[in-house]
């Protein structure tokens, strides 16, 4: 009971180590250096952990008592009344840029979740989590010059740099509960219900900096502060084929909810200041749906796939002018698949008992630039040791690498390719148990 405790009581001083650290950081996770999250709300987080991002991103129909999948909320009743799980990860990942010859590549690295998975009581389960909504990190600039026609000279050239900045992002904390109003010998139908609330500050900078010829430099600066609900509701059903194979399928639902939003722009240059405050302004979450469905085999093979779409064609968009455009973001579709496979539940082989994953995925983004829309293809795989006696292997450490393309639709863009590395700590124990044989 006492190393339970211990472990208890490291999840929850990691947990708030980590709360703590992205309420003190512009941006939430430090995740991203894309130039491309200049745009809208920058790039997408996700409720996944490092054992589904190892299959691909997997999630309507992955159900296990052994990990927390947050994509569905219905999948939480898998865990037994006697359990808590406490989940955390971190992220690393080395990302190169290309654009027509120009080269360049960056390290990005920090927390990526934190999640507490817990009983209620009989059929149901609760969570509470935290998680990146989406992240804004970017640096890029020119230097040029251009010929200006002048009296005093026959030949005069202004020469300049452009630069643009961004940091900030949307953080979301949830609280989930789910229901198992059937559950038999052969089969078992979960519902389940994330309440999420989404805030956070975003904010972009432009300089236009003169360095000779005669002219003003100018200095821009965009933040907006968003706030606001999120739901996501979920259901799984599974069927036990035989004693050792059964079938779970999933699927999800997300309303379209609006957020409130502040904005503020100011301006300068040599001489003067305007700073001014936008209205009316309104940002939302986008209606949102999945289906998947996994296969397990003997106790030791998971098959699944899954496709989702996001409706955020209809969601109102914010230019890098903070100005609201219609029709501004497009429809993502996401195709993903994997597998994860565990030799045998108890072996003296420790490398036996292990839990290997991978997976594929292709999605394409919300948004559109030049006329282009990034496609963003990833494969990826994971392995957990669990640790432990051999008797009571029920925590695990979580390692998952993937790679990723971005790709433009039209040549000459900016493309992007990733290299992830991901490290996860479940803490999964027995907390209510009494040893009444004294």
């Amino acid at each position: 009971m006492i190393d339970t405790i211990k472990k208890v009581s490291l999840a929850l001083l990691l947990g708030v180590a980590f709360t703590a650290g992205r309420a003190q950081n512009e941006n939430p996770s430090n995740l991203t250096s894309s130039p491309y999250t200049r745009y809208g709300m920058g790039k997408l987080g996700n409720v996944g952990n490092v054992i589904t991002r190892g299959m691909g991103g997997l999630s309507q129909g992955v159900r296990s008592n052994a990990y927390t999948n947050l994509y569905n909320p219905a999948s939480l009743t898998a865990i037994d009344t006697l359990t808590m799980i406490f989940d955390l990860g971190l992220e690393a990942q080395y990302g190169r840029y290309s654009e027509n010859g120009q080269k360049a590549s960056k390290w990005d690295a920090g927390f990526s979740y934190f999640s507490f998975h817990f009983p209620l009581w009989r059929n149901f389960a609760g969570s509470l989590s935290l998680t990146p909504y989406s992240m804004v990190g970017y640096e890029y600039g020119t230097n040029d010059s251009i010929p200006i026609e002048s009296q005093i000279t026959a030949n005069d050239t202004m020469t300049y740099e452009t630069y643009y900045g961004g940091t900030g992002g949307l953080s979301r904390a949830m609280a989930s509960i789910a229901w198992m109003p059937l559950n038999t010998r052969t089969q078992s139908l979960s519902v389940g219900v994330n309440i999420g609330y989404i805030w956070g500050t975003v904010s972009n900078a432009g300089t236009f900096l003169i360095n000779s010829g005669h002219g003003h430099s100018t200095f821009t600066w965009r933040t907006f502060t968003a706030n606001g609900m999120s739901i996501d509701l979920g259901v799984q059903y599974t069927r036990l084929l035989s004693p050792t194979r059964s079938f779970t399928v999933g699927a999800t639902f997300s309303p379209k909810i609006n957020l409130d939003i502040d904005a503020e722009i100011e301006k300068s240059n040599n001489s003067d200041t305007i700073a001014y405050s936008l209205t009316d302004m309104r940002m939302a979450t986008p209606l949102k749906f999945g289906v998947g469905a996994t296969f397990n085999f003997d106790r030791k093979w998971v098959f699944g796939a899954d496709f989702s779409f996001e409706n955020w064609k209809n969601v109102p968009g914010l230019s890098t002018n903070l100005q609201k455009i219609d029709d501004f973001y497009k429809n993502i579709t996401k195709f993903a698949a994997g597998f994860e496979y565990r030799p045998a539940i108890i072996d003296q082989n420790y490398f036996k008992v292990c839990r290997y994953r991978a997976g594929i995925s292709a999605k394409n983004s919300y948004i559109e630039v030049y006329g282009s829309q990034n496609w963003e293809y990833t494969v990826s795989a994971g392995v957990s040791f669990p640790v432990g006696q051999m008797s009571n292997r029920r925590s695990m450490l979580n390692l998952a690498i993937d790679y990723t393309h971005l790709a433009p639709s039209k040549s000459g863009l900016l493309s992007e390719n990733y290299l992830g590395f991901s490290l996860g700590i479940t803490f999964n124990e027995v907390m209510f148990f009494r040893n009444r044989l004294q």
